[in-house]
């Protein structure tokens, strides 16, 4: 949705909050909102979308005992499709359609105003035309001015008679202009004016029809040329308005009006004339490239390109001994330099107590004294390449209170241009970064200084450091460092492994795999495996890198406990992780149980079986199945499973002509797939 519609549509919320316009309502209902103008004209709006085919009569009563009187000369009815409402509002149904579409173009603008009942609503209050079109609005030209009337509407239906629903509103009608805006003032920059104006909101229970703003250029022959294509809606959270557009040329005056527009179309008086002057109060672009040059007699030369931004009339020349932006800079050049000068000689480098180290910069200047920002920083070092003395010997003490107290003392002689001791501290752990890291921001000149760790809030625990400290010149030679390290004691354990977990592979090994904690003094893990059914854990001890490990000396069939715990350089222990369980399994299975046979067992009851025995070194034994009938249902008649080494099994209920198989089982759990039956006979051959 555009952004009219965006901002109608908080227009419409304040509205409906305020209590002075039409509330929110299901589809059937109608409510009214009257406004008169000073021509007398009362427009009468009511807030219903009757069905398509469906028309309203407008009737009015002058006074509580007279009778209605019908003001309409035929029923009102909406455009009831997209030509209709083209043609009723000629132009302004293109600007419309560019409002309340986006990338459709041939989307039914008729379907969103009907549909869409605030955008409908809101449309028909910035355009009355649009109301009219939609059947929502009435004009009451022979309203009697300061009389107490009812206007009744009627509903039509497709045959223009009465359906039978009948709506009343009693109104006042007081004809009404627009307040004025007030203080309208305007800022810019450069080209770019800001206008501002003041309009207050409603007061409570106050509706003044007010809906939206227009903002007017005057011409030098006094014509008036809207600025504000779209719409600036009137607002009744706030009182101060502004507007944004860009002129076209600076150095001259501008007039500007502003008027308000109520939901007659009816326009305020002008507020004020602003008659404003645009100046060119922009300040030039910086310029890049900036050349410092050191000559032999100690000068310095700079160089720079021309400035091509218009606004530009020259320039101005800094100095300073630093290149921090923000540092203390001192401007050399009283009055700009021309806009094509550009170069120009420092001669004050070779007196005596000038600094060693120099950064120059300059300022574009431009109309009314306004200057850029700075250059680029241009740097020379005049010449002074002997390094002070060092420190003698350098001590760190851990504190109680989280700090390293880092002492030293300084050479017997020290240089007369000394300015500041630079400290510096690097962790020695393996992961950290290799660059050591400055500790003094400022300058210290003492002996002595308390390091509160790399954030200020103390050290880690358990990591070595090593601390430096050097002395600084004016010109920034600096001698050689002097060393000690530091290791910080460490009484917290460490985090147990993250995400520790055991599974089975191949049923022959366990694999385990953990995330390390982040503390960065782990030495060890210790891993711990316990056998169900068995006592006495068992123990393996890897490095700190270690993330994974294979356990190879389980037993395939059965189930373990497996759980981890980290250790740290300085003996400290973790908890041990959960227990993970696992099972060790394969899922190969037994060579199928062949040459199964049978044969009942003369003389006395029962069925003898026996089979070849299976070659598996995993193999757990064998069950029995039986069965009536070759193809029916086996059942198994082992009690339980039958060990490796036995190849035989009476079966004491069995009898000639049963059938039976055999099936193997290994230390997993897998069994074989199924043989051919066997069907007992008797010894002599028969069934």
């Amino acid at each position: 949705m555009k952004k009219y519609l965006y901002t109608a549509i908080v227009c419409f919320v304040i509205l409906a909050l305020s209590g002075t316009g039409l509330h929110a309502q299901t589809p059937g209902e109608y409510e009214f909102r009257v406004a008169v103008r000073m021509d007398g004209a009362a427009y009468v709006y009511h807030s219903g979308t009757p069905p398509l085919g469906y028309s309203i009569n407008i009737y009015r009563r002058d006074s509580p005992d007279g009778e209605f009187v019908l003001l309409t000369d035929k029923p009102i009815s909406g455009a009831a499709n997209e030509r209709q409402l083209r043609s009723r509002l000629g132009s302004l149904y293109w600007d419309l359609r560019n409002r309340l579409t986006t990338t459709d173009t041939n989307a039914d603008i008729l379907f969103t105003l009907r549909a869409d009942r605030v955008a409908g609503l809101l449309t028909g209050f910035l355009y009355p035309e649009v109301a009219e079109a939609l059947g929502r609005l009435f004009i009451d030209r022979s309203a009697p001015a300061g009389r107490r009337v009812t206007y009744r509407l009627e509903l039509l239906d497709e045959f223009e008679e009465p359906s039978g629903e009948v709506y009343d509103h009693d109104v006042t009608l007081t004809p009404a202009l627009p307040a004025s805006p007030r203080n309208l003032r305007a800022e810019h920059d450069s080209r770019f004016i800001t206008l501002s104006w003041d309009y207050p909101p409603n007061r409570q229970g106050e509706d003044d029809k007010v809906i939206r703003f227009g903002v007017y250029q005057i011409g030098t022959d006094d014509s008036r040329i809207l600025l504000n294509r779209d719409v600036i809606i009137r607002d009744e959270n706030i009182s101060v308005y502004r507007f944004e557009h860009a002129v076209p040329e600076t150095g001259r005056n501008y007039r500007y009006v502003v008027a308000v527009v109520d939901i007659t179309g009816q326009q305020s008086p002008d507020s004020n004339m602003l008659d404003y002057r645009v100046t060119e109060n922009r300040a030039p672009a910086f310029i890049n490239g900036l050349v410092a040059l050191l000559n032999d007699d100690q000068t310095v030369t700079l160089s720079w390109p021309v400035s091509v931004d218009p606004a530009a009339t020259g320039y101005h020349v800094y100095r300073g001994t630093t290149t921090e932006e923000d540092a203390e800079s001192v401007r050399l050049t009283d009055i700009p330099l021309g806009l094509m000068q550009t170069t120009w000689q420092d001669t004050g480098t070779a007196h005596p107590g000038t600094p060693r180290f120099l950064a120059y910069r300059i300022t574009v200047t431009g109309s009314e004294g306004r200057e850029s920002e700075m250059s680029n920083a241009a740097t020379v070092n005049l010449p002074n390449l002997t390094p002070p003395p060092p420190a003698v010997g350098i001590r760190a003490e851990y504190a109680d209170n989280g700090t390293v107290v880092l002492n030293w003392d300084a050479p017997a002689a020290m240089d007369p241009d000394f300015k500041t001791w630079i400290l510096m501290r690097r962790s020695l752990d393996r992961r950290a970064a290799p660059v050591p890291t400055r500790i003094n921001e400022g300058d210290v000149t003492g002996t002595r200084f308390v390091d509160r760790g790399p954030t200020g809030a103390g050290f880690i625990e358990g990591m070595e450091y090593e601390f430096s400290v050097a002395s600084s010149d004016s010109a920034r030679n600096t001698s050689d460092p002097v060393f000690v390290r530091l290791m910080i004691p460490k009484t917290t354990p460490p985090d147990a492994p993250y995400g520790f977990r055991a599974r089975n592979e191949e049923g022959f090994r366990v694999v385990l795999n953990w995330t390390p904690p982040a503390d960065l003094t782990v030495a060890s893990y210790t891993i711990e495996r316990r056998d169900e059914g068995r006592t006495g854990p068992v123990q393996f001890d890897v490095p700190a890198g270690t993330l994974s490990y294979r356990d190879e000396s389980v037993e395939s069939g059965r189930t373990y406990l497996y759980r981890i715990r980290a250790a740290d350089r300085f003996g400290n222990l973790s908890e041990f992780t959960p227990d993970d369980r696992v099972e060790v399994r394969h899922f190969i299975l037994p060579r199928t149980v062949r040459n199964v046979r049978a044969e009942a067992i003369e003389g006395a009851a029962g069925v003898r079986v026996w089979w070849e025995p299976v070659p598996d070194a995993d193999l757990a034994g064998y069950r029995v199945f039986r069965s009536e009938i070759a193809t029916g249902v086996f059942e198994e008649i082992t009690p339980e499973m039958i060990g490796t080494g036995v190849t035989v099994f009476t079966d004491p209920e069995g009898t000639a002509g049963n059938w039976y198989r055999v099936r193997a089982y290994n230390t997993s759990g897998n069994e074989s797939r199924q043989g051919d039956p066997a069907q007992a006979r008797t010894e002599s051959g028969g069934n």
